[in-house]
Parts: structure tokens; C-alpha cells; sequence
């Protein structure tokens, strides 16, 4: 009797333990970027918590950076970590 074997590509996931980053005791005049992952609606998103970020906690101006593709990592991240305090990032669809 013949027989077929059969592979589960799928892999197991392995747990990792990441720290939260620090968080600021306030965003008042605070630079907070934008990181928009390139889907539909994301940039949407982010205008308005921009606009809720301004008005409740006084947050002075916003860095807006959009990835080309969903898919593809963001090429402009150290440059983005060196003119701002706090991100925000936001999937759309």
C-alpha cells in the first residue's frame, strides 16, 4: 500500500516578551508622529486622532509618514525616531 505524508507548513508560534515603551507624563507640546501603513482609510484614522490630540492634550505639531505598501517595512523609521516623542500607528481598511 502506498502512502502520502503530509507537511504542515504552518510552523508553531513562539512567544516573545517585548517591555511597553515608556510613556510620557503628558503630550502637551510634545512632536507626535503619524505611521499610516499604507491601506485604505488609515490616513483617515490618523487625521482624526490628530485632531483629538491637539485639542484634549495641547499636542504642538505631528510627523506624517506613509508606508509605500502594507507589506513592506518602514525604511524611514530611525529618521522618524529622531524627530519625535511619541507615535502613533494605524492600520486602515
Amino acid at each position: 500500500m502506498d502512502y502520502i505524508e503530509l507537511l504542515d507548513p504552518t510552523g508553531k508560534p513562539r512567544p516573545q516578551e517585548a517591555p511597553l515603551a515608556p510613556r510620557p507624563e503628558m503630550l502637551k507640546g510634545r512632536r507626535v508622529g503619524l505611521l499610516d501603513n499604507g491601506k485604505a482609510n488609515a490616513d483617515v484614522l490618523l487625521e482624526r486622532v490628530a485632531e483629538l490630540l491637539r485639542g484634549r492634550h495641547g499636542v504642538e505639531s505631528f510627523v506624517r509618514r506613509r508606508k509605500a505598501t502594507s507589506t513592506r517595512g518602514a525604511t524611514f523609521l530611525p529618521e522618524l525616531a529622531r524627530d519625535i516623542q511619541v507615535v502613533v500607528n494605524a492600520v486602515g481598511d
